[in-house]
């Protein structure tokens, strides 16, 4: 065997370690919310869930958060996010938002696909966050109907 072929190797190999990391990486954000969400919530009480949204953030927390998989839940009175690692969550009261739209980016992050986007009222002002999940359209039109 040449260098050229050795070295194609251990890349084809290094790959196949990463693809691998990543499916169990996601197998294990999957059961952490999951949990989380039964621990939390019966069934009858979901609306919507996703076990694997990408947190891009909430805007009143800065510039250098790190972006974050986990459970992300609406029910008839809240939405609520729960980071996996570490494990962090948002609860935002239905009452609270002020605005919910999709947009194509957030503190400076972007993807190729658009982002759910909530803006809320807390106690400290206006606030947002924002999640790249599956169907954000259909996030944002269960959110609005579930507001009223």
């Amino acid at each position: 065997m040449n260098t050229f072929t050795l070295i194609l190797d251990f890349v084809l190999i290094l790959i196949a370690l990463v693809i691998i990391a990543q499916f169990a990486t996601l197998a294990w954000v999957k059961r952490k919310s999951r949990s989380a969400i039964r621990s939390r919530y019966s069934p009858q009480d979901i609306i919507m869930q996703s076990l694997v949204a990408n947190s891009f953030g909430q805007t009143s927390k800065g510039l250098s958060q790190v972006r974050g998989n986990g459970a992300l839940v609406l029910t008839k009175d809240e939405i609520w996010f729960r980071l996996a690692l570490p494990a962090r969550e948002l609860t935002i009261p239905l009452q609270s938002i002020t605005s919910i739209s999709i947009k194509e980016s957030h503190l400076k992050k972007k993807k190729a696909r658009p982002l759910l986007y909530i803006e809320f009222n807390s106690l400290w002002g206006i606030d947002s966050a924002a999640w790249l999940v599956k169907g954000p359209e259909e996030w944002k039109q269960a959110i609005e109907t579930a507001i009223g």
